[in-house]
C-alpha cells in the first residue's frame, strides 16, 4: 500500500513538473490577440483588402483622360505622287505663243530714279520685257518635274494620343460602385473570419480549462479512493469488511485511476488544439488562467433577433452580392445608352511624313449600339433573374440564422438553469458522501455506497463545469450569428463561476 501511494505521489509530481516547466500562462483575451496575429488566413485577408482598395483607386483614374504614345513605321508597295504633266501641257503652249507674239503695253517702270518721269514703259519696251519673262517662264516649266512627290514608301512618327469618356452610360460610375463594394465585401469576409476564429477559440481555449478542472476532480477521486482503499484494507486485516467488500472497493480504485488517465490524456488533446489554433511554434504549451464563467440571465431572444438583422456578418456578406447584382443590372440598362468621348493625336516626332498631313487632330466620337443580336436584352433578363435569385437566397439565410440563433439562444438558457440546479446538486452529493464516509469508517455503512457516493459527487462537479463550457461555447456561438463576437468579453467579465 505504501509503494502504491508512492508511485501515485510520484505520478502527480511528475506532472506538474511537466505542466510547469512546459507551460506559459495566457489569459484568454491574450489567446485571442496571438490567434489574429499569427492567423495565416487573417494575413491572407488583409493583402486581400489591400488589393481590392487599389483596385478602387484604379477604377477612380477612369474619370481621368488616357495619354498614351504610339509610334510607328509605315511601307507601302510606291510613293504616292501626282502626275501633273497634263496641266504641263496644257499650259506651255500659251506660254509659246505669247513670249513669240505677244503684244503688251503699259508696263509699270521699276526703276526709281525714272520711273517719275516715265511711270510706264511704251508698248514697245513693254512687250519686249514681257515677252523675255515668259521666255524665262517656259525654260522653268520645261525644266521642272512635273510628277510631284506626295509621300515616300518608307515614313514613320512617334505620336501622343488621349481619349477622355465624356459619358459611357454609366459604367466608369459603375465600376467604381462596384469597386467599392468589392472593398466593403474584402472587409466583411476578414471580420467574418475573425468572429469564426473567437468561437473556435472559445471551444479550444475553455476545452482546456474543463479538461484541467475535470483533472483536478479526478485526481481528488482518486486519492480519495486511494485512501477509502487503504482504509478497506484494514479493516479487512480486522476482520471487518468481507475479502469481496474489499474486492469492490479495488474495482472502484481501478475505475478512478482510469478516468484519471483519460483526463491527462484530454488535457494532451485539447493543449494541442489550442496550440496548433494559435499556431504556436514553441516548444512550449499553454497554461489558460482565464476561468469558465456563466451568467445569471440573458437578454431577451427578440434582441438578439434584433441584433443579427442589423449586425449579422452573414447577412451582409448576402447583401454585398445583392448590392453588386444591382449595380450589374444598372450597367446592363444603361448598354442601351449611345457612348460619348473626346480623342486627340499630336505628332511628337516624323520621318517623311507628308507636309499634307496636319499636326495634331482633335474631335468628338459617338458611338451607339443600335443592334448586338439580342445579347444586350438576354444579358438584362439574366441580370434581373439572379437579382431574384440573391433576394430568395437572402431570405433563406437570413431564416436560417433566426433559426440558429433560437437554438443556441435556447441552449445557453437551459445550461443557465442546468448550473443552477447543480449548484444544489452538488451540495447534497458532498453531504451525502459525508455521512456515508463516515458510516463506513463506523461500519454501517458498505463500500459500494461508499465508493458510489464519491462518484456522484465528481459526476455532479464535473457536470457543472461541463454546463459552464457548454454555455460559454453556445454563447460564442450565438454572439457569432448575431455580428457581436467582441461582446463576448463584456459577458465574460460580468460572469462568475
Amino acid at each position: 500500500m505504501m509503494l502504491r501511494r508512492f508511485l501515485g505521489l510520484v505520478l502527480i509530481v511528475g506532472l506538474t513538473f511537466k505542466m510547469g516547466i512546459a507551460q506559459k500562462s495566457i489569459t484568454y483575451e491574450d489567446a485571442l490577440k496571438i490567434c489574429l496575429e499569427n492567423n495565416l488566413g487573417i494575413k491572407a485577408g488583409q493583402s486581400h483588402i489591400k488589393a481590392k482598395e487599389k483596385e478602387m483607386k484604379a477604377q477612380r483614374g477612369l474619370f481621368l483622360p488616357r495619354v498614351s504614345l504610339f509610334a510607328n513605321y509605315t511601307m507601302i508597295s510606291d510613293d504616292i505622287t501626282i502626275d501633273m504633266n497634263p496641266i504641263k501641257e496644257s499650259i506651255m503652249p500659251l506660254y509659246s505663243a505669247l513670249s513669240e507674239y505677244g503684244n503688251f503695253s503699259d508696263v509699270p517702270n521699276p526703276d526709281p530714279a525714272t520711273n517719275t518721269i516715265m511711270p510706264t514703259f511704251n508698248d514697245d519696251i513693254s512687250t519686249m520685257l514681257v515677252r523675255q519673262n515668259l521666255a524665262d517662264g517656259l525654260k522653268k516649266i520645261e525644266a521642272s518635274d512635273w510628277n510631284k512627290m506626295v509621300q515616300k514608301k518608307n515614313f514613320g512618327s512617334l505620336n501622343a494620343n488621349f481619349l477622355l469618356p465624356l459619358y459611357a452610360g454609366g459604367k466608369v460610375r459603375a465600376g467604381n460602385k462596384a469597386a467599392s463594394i468589392y472593398h466593403k465585401e474584402a472587409i466583411n469576409e476578414q471580420d467574418v473570419l475573425v468572429s469564426e476564429l473567437s468561437s473556435t477559440l472559445v471551444e479550444r481555449y475553455f476545452g482546456l480549462v474543463l479538461a484541467r478542472e475535470a483533472l483536478k476532480v479526478r485526481q481528488e477521486v482518486f486519492q480519495t479512493m486511494e485512501k477509502h482503499l487503504s482504509d478497506a484494507q484494514k479493516m479487512k486485516d480486522e476482520g471487518v469488511i468481507p475479502n469481496a467488500d474489499f474486492l469492490h472497493i479495488k474495482v472502484y480504485y481501478s475505475e478512478a485511476q482510469r478516468e484519471r488517465k483519460k483526463a491527462e490524456r484530454t488535457i494532451d488533446i485539447a493543449e494541442e488544439g489550442l496550440s496548433n489554433l494559435l499556431s504556436n511554434q514553441e516548444e512550449t504549451t499553454f497554461l489558460p488562467i482565464s476561468n469558465l464563467f456563466i451568467n445569471d440571465d440573458l437578454p431577451s431572444l427578440d434582441v438578439f433577433l434584433a441584433e443579427a438583422k442589423t449586425n449579422s456578418l452573414l447577412l451582409k456578406k448576402v447583401d454585398f452580392k445583392k448590392q453588386l447584382l444591382k449595380t450589374k443590372h444598372g450597367v446592363e440598362l444603361k448598354s442601351y445608352l449611345p457612348t460619348v468621348a473626346v480623342s486627340g493625336t499630336y505628332r511628337l516626332a516624323e520621318k517623311d511624313i507628308s507636309e499634307m498631313m496636319p499636326k495634331y487632330f482633335v474631335g468628338v466620337g459617338v458611338q451607339w449600339n443600335i443592334f448586338d443580336g439580342a445579347t444586350r436584352f438576354k444579358k438584362l433578363q439574366s441580370s434581373k433573374l439572379e437579382s431574384e435569385r440573391i433576394d430568395l437566397t437572402y431570405q433563406k439565410v437570413e431564416s436560417d440564422i433566426n433559426a440558429i440563433i433560437i437554438k443556441l439562444y435556447n441552449e445557453a438558457k437551459m445550461y443557465i438553469e442546468e448550473f443552477e440546479d447543480l449548484k444544489t446538486a452538488e451540495a447534497f452529493a458532498e453531504e451525502y458522501y459525508r455521512v456515508r464516509q463516515k458510516a463506513f469508517l463506523q461500519g454501517i455503512s458498505t463500500t459500494s455506497e461508499v465508493s458510489d457516493a464519491n462518484l456522484a459527487k465528481a459526476k455532479v462537479r464535473i457536470e457543472r463545469l461541463q454546463a459552464m463550457y457548454h454555455y460559454d461555447s453556445a454563447l460564442a456561438k450565438l454572439l457569432y450569428y448575431t455580428g457581436k463576437p467582441e461582446a463576448f468579453k463584456d459577458y465574460q467579465h460580468n460572469g462568475h463561476q
